[in-house]
């Protein structure tokens, strides 16, 4: 009775264990049969509205990468031409797909397309309906890059990528205060990698043949083999350097637990791959004795992506032909650092030292600019609360009430107003009701020309809470708002 039973068991287990070889061999070459690789590609070129105009190459980048995601293993989903609906569909459900996975999820986001960032430093991506003629449109017919982040954030699968391949070179015009040209930089979120496809506040190339430079590059790496990602967007970075003679210069931001290969060593480009996490270890010891090419020295400079290693290689090899582009990544090496420091300083003070330094050491770089709003934000918040401080000690303290003749003349009452708008762009500011203007945080209440004269009720970091003259209150970005102007009480 025993025997039998014994024997129906081997079997059992022997036709469990052939149908999982089959399970594996029919994923392809070297998959897990865990992991689950999903991707949404997305190329916006149609374009319909006259403040953005419609791009070459963003439906055929789209498909370039689609093509290379296929070969590596992934399920993708492509979506060309996307208006409002279906973008904000489309993050949606695949956000679901991707809490599904779980933690054996690997998923990757590719846009393509017009991208723009507000005066707060958010970032939106535009549908092919989108028509941007001042800020606030951004908060109806945008769709957050933060969102989708989220969304992933909480869906939580092993890795995620998002790529942008935004802020096209004929995006939304910064005349017009509808967004500022390119995107900002993202918060670093651990397990997600954001990539964009130039730094902030930059414009990038839609590309004179088919594709942008971006989009050629990145196709050109995904697949080979035992390569990290992080070290994959790398040597994409490197390669749009090169090809657009540094006027485009690739950055990518967040944290990974550790490398994460798309193709392990021994599998070829064309195969389906392992999403491998492995822990970071130890760099193998240089080979004592043996010639040192110069190419693949600059290859690990670039790898290895410290000043530190830019210098040794600028040492080592004083006249190598890219020594330019050397010295190009030391400079935004640096210029990132000292905005890395800024950002995470918590004293005003200190904030102010480091952007005053990254404003003074890079004229051109690509934090300057947004250092010195930072460094002017600042400064404003600072003569308020100086302000603020010296009218609570003026103000006169309650007494008895004194019988007066006559009645007191008319005073001047000093107030805040509105200033610094741009006349060639729409030309007002918006009060709103809580500090914040991105979608779905606070609302337009009113819009302010210029002068407008306002109280102050109190400041909440770059944000002001005002009084109108009619007594309606609300909140206003301190940058277009400045003290004092007198006006008859």
């Amino acid at each position: 009775m025993v025997l039998p039973m014994l024997i129906d068991l081997a079997k059992y287990l022997a036709a469990r264990f052939l149908l999982a070889l089959a399970m594996v061999a029919a994923a392809g070459p070297g998959v897990q049969a865990g992991d689950v690789r999903m991707a949404l590609v997305i190329g916006n070129s149609a374009y319909t509205s006259k403040s953005l105009p419609p791009l070459g190459n963003p439906v055929n980048d789209a498909a370039l990468i689609e093509n290379r995601l296929k070969a590596v293993g992934f399920s993708v989903q492509k979506i060309e031409n996307a208006d409002k609906a279906t973008l904000v569909k489309s993050f949606r459900d695949f956000a679901r797909k991707a809490e599904a996975g779980g933690r054996d999820a690997v998923v990757v986001v590719y846009y393509a397309g017009h991208g723009v960032q507000d005066n707060a430093q958010a970032n939106y991506l535009l549908p092919v309906d989108a028509d941007i003629q001042s800020q606030s449109d951004l908060a109806d017919q945008a769709v957050p890059v933060d969102t989708l982040v989220r969304q992933l954030e909480l869906a939580a699968p092993k890795i995620a990528l998002v790529i942008l391949d935004a802020c096209r070179s004929n995006a939304v015009a910064s005349s017009t205060r509808g967004g500022t040209r390119g995107l900002g930089v993202q918060q670093e979120k651990r397990g997600i990698l954001v990539a964009f496809s130039t730094e902030p506040g930059k414009t990038s190339l839609d590309g004179d043949g088919s594709n942008s430079p971006y989009a050629q590059a990145l196709a050109s790496e995904i697949g080979k083999p035992d390569v990290d990602v992080e070290q994959m967007f790398k040597k994409v970075r490197i390669s749009v350097m090169e090809t657009t003679k540094s006027e485009q210069v690739p950055l990518v931001t967040g944290v990974l637990n550790g490398f994460f290969y798309l193709v392990p060593a021994g599998n070829g480009s064309g195969s389906a791959a392992v999403a491998a996490i492995v822990p970071p270890g130890p760099a193998a010891p240089a080979p004592q004795g043996a010639a040192r090419n110069p190419d693949v020295e600059y290859s690990q400079a670039v790898l290895t992506d410290t000043v530190e290693a830019y210098k040794q290689f600028l040492q080592d090899f004083p006249a190598h032909p890219k020594k330019a582009i050397v010295i190009a990544l030391i400079d935004r090496k640096n210029e990132e650092i000292l905005w890395k420091q800024a950002e995470r300083a918590s004293d005003d003070s200190e904030k102010a030292r480091i952007y005053d330094r990254l404003v003074l050491s890079f004229d051109h770089g690509a934090y300057t600019e947004k250092a010195r709003q930072r460094l002017q934000d600042l400064q404003r918040l600072q003569d308020l609360q100086r302000l603020q401080e010296l009218r609570d000690k003026a103000a006169p303290h309650p007494g008895p009430a004194i019988a007066r003749a006559d009645p007191p003349a008319v005073a001047a009452t000093s107030y805040y107003y509105v200033t610094g708008l741009n006349p060639n762009g729409d030309n007002f500011l918006s009060l709103r009701s809580g500090p914040g203007g991105g979608a779905g945080t606070a609302a337009e209440l009113k819009r302010m020309g210029p002068n407008t004269l306002l109280t102050l009720l109190e400041t909440r970091g770059q944000w002001m809470h005002v009084r109108l003259l009619d007594g309606q209150t609300g909140w206003a970005f301190s940058r277009y708002v400045a003290c004092c102007r007198a006006a008859a009480r």
